[in-house]
């Protein structure tokens, strides 16, 4: 009986950790959209230079990757 309660708290601990990753990990993502978003309407708002630079750096990164992929494939 104190093996199956011992092996109940441990799944209980393991399951506890991988919530609170997943957690974290949609969390980050939020934060990454909520991101996007007020720069997109600083843009909006107020034309602000620093605003496009900031967007145009974001996007980047994404239309690069895109580049390679669309490489690879041809």
């Amino acid at each position: 009986m104190y093996k199956f309660i011992q092996l109940f708290a441990y799944c209980l601990f393991i399951h506890a950790i991988i919530s609170i990753q997943v957690f974290l990990f949609m969390n980050n993502l939020l934060v990454q959209t909520a991101k996007q978003m007020l720069i997109s309407i600083q843009m909006v708002l107020m034309d602000d230079s620093r605003a496009l630079s900031l967007y145009r750096s974001s996007r980047k990164m994404k239309k690069s990757s895109f580049r390679m992929t669309a490489a690879s494939f041809a």
